[in-house]
């Protein structure tokens, strides 16, 4: 076996494990074999090998080389914590788990015992890991990362005076850390002491100006608040950091063919446009190849495409970047139509036992155009759906000035439907006409606003394209995944309670604001084909579910 180093293997080393670190995996994985080809039996190198693989996905070539660095050093930790990573992503989490306790009835280092709590808490088993966390605290009372996860897990069990003990000793013993500050905050939003969780995430941006979770935080603390420029104004910052405009492209799974031919599209029209030069024509061209190679079979409608080498540098120009955030001012004089009757609207609203209504020409024409064409310039759609959906949100950066306006506007100006509710979230998706609409599910939120911003003439069918609204809520009883997720429980429940259904079609510039624990579904969508014609609606959640 492998006893001892030479200068040429030690200098491999090295260089592979900073690219790897760098994220240039395909330099760092010839690095690791330029190793094992002189020292095959190099247990560091089979190691850290075998974390490059599992980056990669390939879980099976990575265990098969974690157990054999385990074979020749079964005495480093690190290996077996590294192991019990690439067991619970080959889905055998009770494996990894009991590997794991062993290794921590053989070792007073800190690592095994916070891998076992993470693996306990991922499945489910939160009590055993404050056990496991709270054993390791009594023999190593400074571990400032054990009581910051201390603090998360008492968080996540409701325990909240608990929590914010474990989250301020981590603060203590880590003052240089973010994290500590920002889990300290999340405990103190949860106990509603908003100022002091505002401070405490500011304490974290303090310690670290960019710390996304940091300005994430610090948003939702402002719109626990109330404080909807400042909560807006904190997304955005944790999305430029997320989303620079230029840096290393990070490994990724692969991309749906949706997303490509989506963002393919949305180039094109960007350079048309003449908000990105010519230069990304490069970008479009390789998507277009991209797309034309993809697996088209059986109901593999939007498969994931696996990226060449080759064509990363074209991708890592644009995929996940902010390039494009297209300013959208306020309106004067508010956003909304004001020769709408705002009495008759919530009247409709609240003499309806299954409480909706539908509202045309709910905006401005100047209103309406300015978000349409922000969905269409704005390169801030992060999420795909296995559907075909994509989406932005706020902490994706989806901002302006106009949207700051109208989600205040809207409340105020609709004070019977929305009493004393603040904005929870905001998104708009867009979708490609040729994939499968949203499933039957009901939102978080008190009350859904839900705008069409497409114009009419991309629908090639007037009588689809829209929503259709159930009059059963969702039961109290059932979790957000049930009611949110759980297609065959929805679908049981409302043929069960006999539910009705109404079809409310697609109309550009019509909203339709109903109680969000209302089950309801996208209709059909057919939409006709290019990118100015894909459908985009904006959602607004209001409140807390009732």
């Amino acid at each position: 076996c492998h006893t001892m180093q030479s200068p040429d293997i030690e200098s491999l080393l090295k260089s592979a494990v900073s690219s790897h670190q760098a994220g240039r995996l395909d330099a760092a994985e010839k690095g690791y074999q330029s190793v094992l080809a002189i020292a095959a039996d190099h247990p560091h190198a089979l190691n850290l090998f075998g974390v490059l693989q599992h980056q990669r996905r390939r879980n099976s070539e990575a265990l098969q080389l974690i157990d054999r660095a385990i074979a020749l050093s079964p005495e480093s930790w690190e290996f077996f914590c590294n192991r019990s990573l690439v067991l619970h992503a080959l889905g055998r989490g009770d494996e990894a788990i009991a590997s794991l306790r062993e290794v921590t009835g053989k070792t007073g280092e800190a690592g095994p015992s916070l891998e076992l709590a993470f693996l306990l808490e991922d499945a489910g088993r939160k009590e055993e890991a404050v056990e496991v966390l709270t054993r390791l605290l009594e023999n190593k009372p400074g571990e400032d990362r054990a009581w910051s996860r201390l603090g998360s897990l008492l968080h996540g069990l409701g325990r909240l005076d608990e929590a914010e003990r474990a989250c301020r000793k981590a603060c203590e013993l880590a003052p240089s850390r973010p994290e500590v500050f920002n889990n300290l905050s999340s405990v103190q939003r949860l106990a509603g002491r908003l100022e002091d969780a505002e401070s405490s995430a500011r304490q974290a941006i303090a310690v670290r100006r960019d710390f996304a979770s940091g300005w994430d935080n610090l948003g939702q603390a402002l719109m626990a608040g109330g404080d909807i420029p400042g909560m807006f104004e904190a997304f955005k910052m944790a999305a430029v950091l997320r989303h620079p405009v230029e840096g290393p492209m990070p490994p990724r799974p692969k991309p749906r063919l949706a997303r490509l031919r989506h963002d393919r599209e949305q180039i094109e029209y960007l350079i048309e446009a003449g908000l990105l030069d010519r230069s990304f024509k490069a970008c479009a061209q390789a998507l277009q190849a991209i797309c034309q190679r993809a697996p088209l079979d059986g109901d593999q409608l939007n498969p994931g495409v696996q990226i060449f080498p080759a064509e990363q540098e074209h991708l890592a120009r644009y995929y996940n970047r902010m390039l494009v955030n297209q300013p959208v001012p306020a309106i004067s004089g508010g956003a909304l139509n004001p020769d709408l009757d705002m009495e008759a609207i919530q009247r409709t609203f609240l003499d309806r036992e299954a409480p909706y209504v539908v509202v045309d020409d709910f905006l401005k024409p100047t209103a309406i155009e300015h978000l349409y064409r922000y969905g269409m310039c704005s390169t801030v759609f992060f999420k795909e759906y296995n559907n075909g959906y994509l989406t932005t949100k706020m902490t994706d950066g989806f901002y302006s000035d106009l949207l700051v306006q109208m989600v205040q506007e809207i409340p105020e100006r609709l004070p019977g439907i929305f009493a004393d509710s603040t904005l929870k979230e905001a998104w708009i998706f867009k979708c490609d006409s040729r994939m499968k609409a949203l499933d039957t599910h009901a939102d978080f939120a008190a009350v859904n606003v839900n705008i069409w911003l497409t114009p009419d003439a991309a629908n090639a069918d007037p009588e689809s394209g829209g929503l259709t609204i159930f009059d059963k809520a969702a039961p109290e009883d059932w979790s957000f995944e049930s009611y949110n997720s759980r297609s065959d429980m929805i679908a049981q429940y409302l043929e069960e309670s006999g539910a009705a259904a109404r079809h409310v079609h697609y109309r550009h510039n019509r909203a339709l604001i109903f109680r969000s624990s209302l089950f309801h579904r996208s209709e059909a969508i057919h939409f006709n084909d290019g990118y100015r014609n894909r459908r985009q609606n904006l959602t607004l959640l209001y409140g807390h579910r009732q």
